[in-house]
């Protein structure tokens, strides 16, 4: 059986909102080493997409290249990737709008 691995992504127009989904999830007992906020200064890293399918890492790096934050959650089980969806997810708000942070997810 393979391990359970999925990947829950928000981009973010500035750091405090990510910072906040970031605290949220420790407070809730996600590991830090599960979690990853990645700014514009470590493009090359992309640090937990590189062996993603599709196109997450393409996405991930265009948005550190704009100047994006980025926040990455390694989900190990299906109850991980729930909650991770729903902190990122109230860390952001809906596409078009000013600040906007798309949530992303990949398995």
């Amino acid at each position: 059986m393979e391990p359970y691995l999925h990947r829950v992504v928000g981009v973010y127009d500035t750091q405090p909102p990510a910072e906040q989904a970031r605290q949220q999830l420790l407070a809730l007992g996600v590991p830090a080493a599960q979690i990853r906020l990645l700014a514009s200064g470590v493009v090359g890293a992309v640090v937990g997409t590189q062996r993603s399918q599709g196109d997450l890492p393409r996405l991930v790096k265009a948005a550190l290249a704009g100047g994006q934050v980025v926040l990455v959650v390694h989900a190990h089980t299906e109850a991980e990737t729930t909650l991770a969806r729903q902190v990122v997810g109230q860390h952001t708000q809906l596409l078009g709008e000013p600040d906007t942070a798309p949530l992303l997810s990949a398995g």
